[in-house]
């Protein structure tokens, strides 16, 4: 019985396993892509509650281990699911980044108002506004194809003359980043260099040394 359990334990988690793997690694916090962060968190939970139930288990050893299913998974959507309705207050934030690739702007609403969660929206002209929801950003989709599909980076730069405002908006937010885990590895990193025996450091020189911290790391990595 515990090897039949364990044989079906093992085929579960690596069918399971590279989805959720490949949506969890979208959210490294050295990955700076924020417009599909939000549809990102929606498909990992809707993986997660999929299986909140097990399902193609025989039944000899379905009632061993199918609690067991049901309580992880349980479990683990409950932690997209809050931040996606209340525990998150920069949630809106994220949604409305979206409109900064073009391939939203058919899905999207087209009313500016909608997204004041972007800091500097609001001073986008109404006209600038309706030209890329209604005709650059619509143009940029129906152009690509399959081969030569819609690069958001690329389209921003080639539109920075036609969309200044919102160009550089795009800009600054699509080089955000999806985490606040590298912003907490920095605090407890200066935590680290100004250790006791070190509070007579100037602000310049633990500056310096956080700056030699991190680059080193990016380039010998």
């Amino acid at each position: 019985m515990k090897v039949d359990a364990l044989k079906v334990k093992l085929a579960f988690l690596s069918k399971k396993s590279v989805a959720l793997l490949q949506l969890l690694s979208c959210f490294e916090s050295d990955i700076p892509y924020l417009v599909d962060a939000y549809e990102k968190l929606e498909d990992l939970r809707i993986v997660l509650e999929t299986n909140c139930v097990a399902a193609n288990i025989t039944f000899e050893t379905r009632a061993a281990i199918l609690h067991q299913f049901e309580e992880a998974f349980s479990l683990a959507v409950q932690k997209p699911d809050k931040y996606m309705t209340e525990g998150q207050p920069g949630i809106n934030y994220v949604k409305a980044c979206r409109i900064f690739k073009p391939q939203n702007t058919v899905l999207l609403s087209r009313h500016k108002e909608d997204y004041s969660a972007i800091l500097g929206f609001a001073q986008i002209s109404d006209d600038e506004f309706a030209k890329y929801i209604n005709v650059i950003g619509s143009q940029a989709v129906q152009n690509s194809t399959d081969i030569n599909p819609l690069d958001v980076l690329t389209f921003w730069k080639s539109v920075c003359d036609r969309l200044p405002s919102l160009h550089t908006l795009a800009k600054m937010y699509l080089s955000s980043l999806k985490t606040r885990a590298d912003a907490e590895s920095s605090f407890s990193k200066y935590n680290q260099i100004l250790s006791p025996q070190r509070l007579s450091l100037s602000e310049d020189t633990i500056r310096m040394l956080e700056f030699l911290y991190w680059n080193l790391n990016v380039v010998t990595s």
